[in-house]
């Protein structure tokens, strides 16, 4: 028992001297000797796990350290590949805990050591390096190394899948309070495109939100954005509503989760628009709608104007093959009343109300005009739309006549073709400014204004009258003051040597005016001009008819000055007034 007892008091003397011996030599920076009296301690103890990490460390500053790391290439890797096999000796985990800022300088430089080896090609050393790291320690940077390397090699299917695990390994470790590293963003930028590729552009919204809430900084929002931007000019010309309405709920959202909002907001609220003008000719009421509601929830107020001027702009007389009818801005109307409502507090009758009333004190004739026309409209009281009118009508009346334009005071018969005021107003403008019209030899702007007025007040004998004296003004002007006679000295061309020659500016000049008046007493358009580059073209073709004596618009290679020019000519429309001047 004795010889028992002795024998362990040597063998435990023996172990705490050698322990001594690796300690010490790892201490003096011997390392060399460290791992060799560390392995003999191992070799006496297998489980002396103390032995293991000096022998961990010793490969570790022999592989990275400058003076011995060339000729130690493997330091680092044998520093690994012993922390491995302290990690499956811990049983409890307890030694590794104990000693884990030993650990991580060994996994910080086993992970360098596979980053190296991705970028000289070496992926099968890089991979074999991180799936160990992975089943030690699934950190995210490891799922992102793998993942890079998987897409460098053109395999997208294991990258993708590599970076979902690395998405929700960071999820995870930040609802146990641990931030991801910044740059680990790409693998959440990476995701959200792949999948925006595939047409799933919801999913990839919501990754790139998640990504917001996960990490802090400015970068996220710029990539972000950038993403955003071409979707958005897409969405902008879209009419799939649905996706239009996607689209800007995930910007709202986006601007509430970024550090940087303004640029989002900006954003949202230009699709915003952009989705009520697709709306606004088929369906109205949910574009206005879905506008209306985020201009209430953020307080908007500068829209409310934007839909005055809708229903200012939607308010006039159009003219159709029935003739002419009054349109009004009801629908717009409509959101306007709900606008005053969520942003002012006022009800419907009393917004309405207030803004005629600032109209006329303002002496703004126009919109006023429009304005009480729409409430007519909306069957506001009967006998306030009577005090309007008549304000209105005094307003007009004492008014300066260049302030409101003949065309207006036209509009008012339609908007109140019971006002009497408002129909003698009318003639009376209307009087006024045809005299002006003539008298300034304006004559195509008189002409369309006379025709309105006969329609309107067709047995009206001033109108008649301000007729007869518009066509004989018009007759004198622009018919007889259009007269030209044409010599051969000034035309410069021959039909006997077939020359096209070329008409001087004066002459082009006089026959454009009584061509237009010919148009104008016709009633059809009167603003033709002449192009100078089919000019040439049309004279060629009327030397070729004058000297046929005939009129053709296919004219034949046999006849007399024939060219291709003067062909090419005859195609084109405006010759017809070439070869009316050459008749003329």
């Amino acid at each position: 028992m004795k010889h028992i007892q002795l024998l362990l008091v040597l063998l435990i003397t023996q172990l705490a001297l050698s322990a001594q011996k690796y300690e010490q030599a790892y201490a003096a920076g011997n390392f060399e000797k460290a791992i060799k009296y560390a392995e003999k301690a191992i070799e006496a103890d297998g489980k002396n796990l103390d032995a293991y990490l000096i022998k961990a460390m010793a490969n570790y500053h022999l592989g990275s350290d400058s003076a011995t790391r060339e000729e130690q290439s493997f330091g680092i890797e044998s520093a690994f590949s012993t922390l491995k096999l302290i990690i499956r000796k811990d049983k409890s985990g307890a030694f590794v805990e104990a000693h884990q800022a030993e650990a991580d300088t060994i996994l910080f430089a086993i992970y360098t050591v596979a980053n190296t080896a991705l970028e000289k090609g070496k992926t099968d050393k890089a991979e074999r390096i991180i799936n160990d790291l992975i089943e030690i320690e699934p950190k995210p940077a490891y799922y992102y190394l793998v993942g890079k390397m998987w897409f460098d090699q053109g395999n997208e299917f294991k990258a993708i899948a590599m970076f979902n695990d690395a998405a929700a390994k960071i999820y995870l470790d930040n609802k146990a309070g641990k931030k991801p590293e910044p740059y680990l963003f790409e693998i959440f930028q990476v995701l959200a495109e792949n999948i925006a590729l595939k047409g799933d552009y919801t999913s990839a919204y919501t990754i790139f939100n998640r990504a917001l809430l996960l990490f802090d900084e400015n970068e996220i929002d710029e990539v972000y954005y950038k993403f955003l931007f071409p979707i958005a000019e897409y969405n902008y010309f879209s009419y799939d509503t649905l996706r239009q309405k996607s689209f800007i709920f995930n910007l709202d959202t986006a601007a509430q989760l970024t550090q940087n909002p303004q640029q989002f907001n900006e954003l949202k609220w230009k699709m915003l628009v952009q989705f009520y003008t697709t709306n606004v000719a088929d369906n109205y009421y949910e574009g206005a709608g879905f506008l209306s509601e985020y201009v209430c929830a953020e307080s908007k107020k500068d829209f409310n104007q934007f839909f005055y001027h809708q229903i200012i702009d939607a308010t006039k007389v159009s003219v159709t093959i029935d003739g002419s009818v009054p349109l009004d801005g009801r629908q717009y109307m409509f959101t306007w009343l709900r606008l005053q409502d969520c942003l002012y507090g006022r009800n419907s009758n009393t917004a309405m109300l207030y803004v005629m009333d600032s109209l006329l004190q303002n002496q703004h004739r126009v919109e006023a005009s429009k304005w009480l026309y729409n409430l007519k409209i909306q069957k506001v009281e009967a006998k306030k739309i009577t005090e309007y009118e008549q304000a209105l009508y005094q307003l007009i009346k004492n008014a300066d006549t260049a302030q409101f334009a003949f065309m207006d005071l036209y509009d008012l018969t339609f908007y109140f073709p019971q006002n009497k005021n408002f129909k003698l107003l009318q003639e009376k403008g209307a009087y006024a400014e045809i005299v002006k019209l003539i008298n300034n030899n304006q004559f195509s702007a008189a002409g369309k204004l006379l025709r309105k007025q006969i329609r309107t007040t067709p047995n009206d004998k001033t109108i008649n009258d301000l007729y007869k004296r518009w066509v004989i003004a018009d007759y004198q002007t622009n018919y007889l003051g259009s007269a030209y006679y044409i010599d051969n000295d000034e035309w410069g061309g021959s039909v006997e040597s077939c020359e096209p020659g070329k008409l001087t500016a004066e002459m082009q000049k006089k026959f454009l005016q009584r061509l237009n008046y010919v148009r104008r007493v016709a009633g059809v358009p009167d603003n033709c001009e002449l192009r100078e580059s089919w000019n040439a073209y049309c004279q060629s073709a009327a030397l070729m008819m004058t000297a046929e004596g005939d009129l053709s618009h296919f004219p034949g290679k046999d006849w007399k000055c024939y060219s291709p020019e003067g062909a090419k000519g005859q195609v084109i429309l405006i010759c017809r007034t070439a070869i009316v001047l050459w008749v003329l």
